[in-house]
């Protein structure tokens, strides 16, 4: 199954990367584009030959590479370009708005012969209709019509059809009311029209003004939240697509419940690996009470939730095996040990070293590092609100606190010497910072102060700044696994384990030796207060007793900090140092003091002369 995964994204990943190039026989811009069997029984892409004009040959690639998208996704791993779907993408690579079909490529009379004699499909002119009505829903991206001599045959078969639609919806209705039960209104909005309109719903409502350091002309954009609902509903619709024409009249308990019946079953995975996580699952399920909840108390929409709404279950069914997964696994939690901790920080460049500090010291999240401002950080300064911790201050300690982004909780977090190092580093990056250099909104300045954000990539973005397609920003991710693929450079059994683990990690140590509630607060996890209830905060919140539990945590890690660089935030960065491992870098400098040169080191150590230089101790060091 796995095989056929990567299979699926090789045959997506080959029309995306395929580029425009000149034909000098036509005179015309071509690419191969999708999957096709070749006379020789091998498999290629289709060759396209687009126009003279580069510009709209990229134009019209684009709109075939979308309809081979589209293909895969619903034809599954194994698709290859068929007589219909080649057809359309000719047309499109012709700059064509229609495509014709004919009664003899859609409705041969040899393949009418396999259907019985009293058989809807026997009828050629029922058949032919209901293609071509199939192919215009199928690719809505052009006109799909008959060619002109079989458009009596279409008309004749689309009146046939509709005509017998109404005959049949006649009868359903007369046997609806013999049986006492109430006939549906068709002319009644359906789920999916309700789905649509909630999904407008949250474009509108689940916004955030993004900070100067994203660069955006835009007022607002979208949420992670509801970039990650908006692509949970469109699972929805596929999974969901027997309930997606109901009237809205049906949701009735039992409706709802059908709904919901399809996310409790865990329905197959995309490649058909195995039933979809439990958790996603859940997920899935709670966006459909959410939208059900909207739906009662929309004005636009004649529908109100039954009763017993809220005993619907979104309990999701669990096999026997991931029931006994925490107890076989050995652990709940996949959490770090020191000794992994040790190799981490020997391997990390300075930007990695810092954003593991931020997981390990303060339970820090992605989102969380990228959204810390600068007025939430306390270097070498008094607590405002000492008395109230119970905590013995000396007046040297630096700190942390923040409302947390995701549950607007407050949090305190006591920082470590060389989280502090870290910070001062990045504190001097940022006021170097003035202006985004390159990039959607390059030249907008980005001036310093407490509410900016305090860490941006090197061109000046915030890490929270959507991708180009609105996908997350993984920047933050990328670096953790660059850091985490050096490292199986050298050692290929150390674990993969996310960036979300260094903060497990300290949970769990922090838990065992202190409490779950000391665990919480390191968290943050607990129910939001405003921001002008601090003083309830810390006479409810033991601060003290966390900044205790950093401080021994901080000892625990002594291996740690033992293993750390001479220099583990240089004022001048190298660039192009974290990409080489540390067993290398310590080969070269090996080699180097036994006087081997510099081009015999480059060759045995795989890498470029300047590479090695860039890693050679410099005049006065060791």
């Amino acid at each position: 199954m796995q095989s056929e995964q990567i299979k699926l994204d090789m045959t997506k990943n080959k029309s995306r990367k395929t580029g425009l190039r000149w034909d000098e026989r036509t005179g015309r811009y071509c690419a191969k584009l999708g999957r096709k069997r070749m006379p020789s029984g091998n498999f290629d892409g289709h060759l396209f030959r687009f126009s003279q004009n580069e510009r709209e040959s990229e134009r019209r690639k684009n709109r075939i590479q979308e309809l081979w998208d589209q293909t895969v996704d619903e034809d599954g791993t194994d698709c290859l370009w068929s007589d219909s779907s080649l057809k359309v993408a000719k047309a499109l690579a012709e700059g064509k708005a229609v495509v014709m079909f004919s009664a003899d490529e859609l409705a041969p009379k040899d393949l009418l012969r396999v259907f019985p004699v009293d058989s809807p499909q026997r009828c050629r002119a029922t058949f032919f209709a209901t293609a071509i009505c199939g192919l215009q829903r199928r690719y809505s991206m052009v006109n799909v019509v008959p060619v002109e001599a079989d458009q009596d045959l279409f008309d004749h078969g689309e009146a046939k059809l509709k005509g017998t639609a109404q005959r049949i919806s006649d009868e359903g209705d007369s046997l609806m009311r013999l049986v006492g039960l109430t006939v549906v209104d068709r002319s009644q909005p359906t789920v999916i029209e309700a789905i649509e309109e909630y999904e407008e719903f949250i474009k509108r409502t689940m916004t955030v003004i993004p900070d100067a350091e994203e660069g955006l002309e835009a007022e607002k954009r979208l949420t992670d939240t509801a970039v990650s609902y908006l692509r949970q509903f469109k699972r929805i619709k596929q999974i969901n697509s027997d309930q997606m024409g109901w009237p809205i009249s049906r949701l009735t308990y039992q409706g709802c419940d059908e709904m919901l019946e399809v996310w409790r079953q865990r329905p197959m995975r995309k490649d058909k690996s195995g039933p979809m996580a439990v958790k996603t699952c859940r997920e899935h399920a709670k966006r459909i009470k959410e939208f059900l909840r909207w739906l009662s108390k929309s004005d636009d929409f004649d529908w109100k939730k039954p009763l017993d709404f809220d005993e619907l279950q979104l309990r999701i069914r669990k096999s026997d095996r991931e029931k006994a997964m925490p107890i076989t696994s050995g652990q709940q939690v996949e959490t770090f040990t020191v000794e992994e901790l040790v190799i981490l920080n020997q391997y990390a460049i300075p930007h990695e070293r810092f954003i593991m500090l931020c997981g390990l010291n303060c339970g820090f999240k992605r989102m969380e590092i990228a959204t810390l401002r600068v007025g939430e950080v306390s270097i070498v300064r008094a607590h405002p609100h000492a008395d109230f911790l119970n905590f013995d201050f000396d007046g040297t300690e630096s700190f942390i606190r923040r409302f947390r982004t995701k549950t607007e909780v407050f949090g305190e977090w006591y920082l470590w010497r060389l989280t502090v190092e870290g910070l001062k580093w990045v504190l001097k990056r940022r006021k170097q910072q003035t202006v985004i250099v390159k990039g959607q909104g390059a030249g907008t300045p980005i001036p310093y102060s407490t509410d900016a954000l305090l860490f941006l990539n090197d061109s000046g973005h915030s890490f929270t700044k959507k991708t180009k397609k609105g996908n997350s920003n993984n920047q933050l991710t990328n670096a953790w696994n660059r850091l985490l693929r050096r490292v199986r450079e050298d050692q290929p059994e150390f674990r993969w384990l996310p960036h979300e683990a260094l903060r497990d990690t300290a949970a769990n140590w922090i838990r065992g030796e202190f409490s779950g509630e000391i665990a919480e607060v390191f968290l943050s996890h607990g129910a939001p207060i405003g921001s002008k209830s601090l003083i309830e905060c810390y006479t409810n919140k033991p601060f003290g007793k966390l900044f205790e539990a950093l401080q021994w945590l901080e000892a625990k890690l002594q291996p740690v900090w033992d293993a750390t660089p001479d220099d583990p935030f240089p004022e001048k960065r190298k660039l192009g140092g974290g990409g080489l491992s540390l067993k290398r870098r310590r080969m070269i400098k090996r080699l180097a003091a036994e006087g081997i040169p510099v081009p015999q080191i480059a060759k045995r150590v795989k890498c470029s002369v300047a590479t090695v230089y860039r890693h050679l101790p410099k005049k006065g060091q060791e």
